[in-house]
């Protein structure tokens, strides 16, 4: 599958996320974008769509809180890839 549209998924996935949490698309996508550095918008490669797709099941299992949760105990994407 071309990352085009693994990509497309993902954006897709953040738009269910948002209406389970009663927010716009846009407002996970940031989200993750602020947790590990990737625009779902533009990903670039293979291992950062890897690293967003972490970052959104953080967002899944924690909740939009995510970003309000220390950094030594969040889970992280960072060192993927």
């Amino acid at each position: 599958m071309q990352l085009s549209h693994r990509c497309s998924h993902a954006r897709s996935l953040a738009t269910h996320m948002g209406q389970k949490y009663r927010v716009h698309r846009d407002v996970i996508i940031e989200t993750v974008l602020r947790d590990c550095g990737v625009d779902l918008n533009q990903v670039g490669n293979p291992q950062d769509l890897v690293k967003a797709i972490v970052s959104l099941d953080n967002i899944k299992a924690l909740g939009l809180s995510l970003q309000t949760i220390s950094d030594d105990t969040k889970p992280s994407c960072h060192g993927m890839g």
